[in-house]
């Protein structure tokens, strides 16, 4: 599973260079060994927000709230110090809120329950937050903002237009007050096309997803290169200017470093926006040094995202047409596939802005640069390099088809 050392790939440099000389009779030019990739495996950097965050994941595992198959947990930075913020999602029931929870100063706060469906709506240009109902025939909600630990209502909204067919009274209210239906819809434009990005339900309860959430999903930042780093900043920030470019502006597209083969380099997942149709686009380091960023061929997920299986390095997408599953260690066993326990679901962790880009790329925080209550080590053990992968191009499975791939 997880942080296996990559033995082979390593004796075999080591055998390589132990006989060289005896097979050729001590010539005077012997042909030089690559050099290897330098790893760094993600859990050597330790934050202070783990911990207490592990054991509120435990309490709520032990309560009568927790469900193996519907609950799911998720951690972003919504506060901008660096630090992400703990989102616990019971289930999926239209009434069922987000818990969350901040760590700040050593100790945790609860920021409070919002949300509906176990979910928590962001939108993060606007750094506002939407709690919202919809009932049979109404819809009843607010836009929020957080502010000094509390959230605070920006906008609040009511409407029961889809009650008229009954010949119930229509109302439509912005802040409380009566409002005619221009005046509603004008009120609620500016969000109707804003980009989004949904909260809570990232990652499942398996004791894989709990380790790579903790340990692993908030540090990829840290492990990387300076090649890897500089490269990765190239892609996305040409990617930004083509978002722009093709949307007035506008910015739906989004991205995350995330480990789809278990080697701890990460590869990077942009997301080409939050629609139906939406899909992802991967990248991967390839080369002697693994510090060429490489397009995986063909486009994977659905509404912009798709499923991390951690205990198997697969991933799916599961649409009306069926599930298609993927895998960059090769197709054995994907036709008889089942998911794990340990779920993650990939591709719009991040906005795909420039602070973004610039904070996520240096700190391996959640889109903030830093802080002084979170502690890294630049240290790594003895197995930092420890890891196959020196080919020229992604050696994905025996095929030519560069992912092995299956629909279901």
């Amino acid at each position: 599973m997880r942080y296996k050392k990559h033995f082979r790939s390593v004796f075999s440099a080591f055998l390589a260079a132990a006989l060289l000389p005896a097979l050729t009779g001590c010539a005077e030019e012997v042909e030089e060994i690559p050099p290897a990739p330098v790893i760094t495996p993600p859990e050597t950097f330790i934050f202070d927000w783990q911990e207490p965050y592990k054991i509120i994941l435990d309490e709520f595992q032990g309560s009568e709230g927790f469900s193996e198959a519907d609950s799911r947990f998720d951690l972003r930075d919504i506060t901008g110090d660096g630090i992400p913020e703990l989102f616990i999602s019971p289930d999926t029931q239209k009434l069922t809120h987000c818990r969350i929870y901040s760590y700040s100063g050593g100790a945790v706060s609860e920021l409070g329950e919002y949300g509906s469906e176990g979910c928590l709506p962001w939108l993060p240009e606007r750094d506002l937050f939407n709690d919202e109902f919809v009932g049979d025939s109404y819809i009843i909600g607010k836009y929020m903002f957080l502010e000094n630990g509390e959230f605070k209502t920006y906008l609040s909204y009511a409407d029961n237009s889809s009650a008229a067919a009954s010949g119930a009274v229509i109302i439509h209210e912005i802040n409380g007050e009566s409002v005619t239906l221009p005046q509603y819809d004008a009120a609620m434009a500016e969000f109707d096309e804003a980009a989004l990005i949904k909260l809570g339900r990232r990652f499942t309860f398996g004791a894989a997803a709990v380790e790579y959430g903790l340990h692993s999903s908030e540090a990829w930042g840290r492990v990387l290169t300076e090649k890897q780093r500089a490269q990765l900043s190239d892609k996305l920030s040409s990617e930004l200017v083509n978002e722009k470019a093709s949307h007035a502006g506008a910015i739906y597209a989004a991205f995350e470093l995330c480990d789809l083969n278990d080697d701890d380099v990460p590869e990077l997942v942009i997301s080409d926006g939050q629609g139906e149709h939406s899909e992802c686009r991967i990248f991967c380091f390839t080369g002697d040094t693994l510090e060429d960023l490489t397009e995986i061929k063909d486009s994977f997920g659905a509404s912009g995202c798709f499923t991390l299986d951690l205990e198997n390095s697969v991933f799916f997408t599961d649409t009306s047409s069926g599930r298609s599953v993927s895998s960059m260690l090769g197709s054995e066993g994907l036709t008889d596939f089942v998911p794990s326990d340990s779920l993650a679901v990939c591709g719009r962790k991040l906005l795909l802005t420039e602070n973004n880009i610039s904070s996520a790329l240096d700190s391996g925080l959640s889109g903030n640069a830093g802080n002084d209550d979170t502690e890294g080590s630049n240290s790594t053990d003895d197995t930092a390099g420890d890891d196959e992968g020196s080919e020229d191009t992604p050696d994905f499975s025996d095929d030519d088809a560069g992912l092995a791939a299956s629909e279901a």
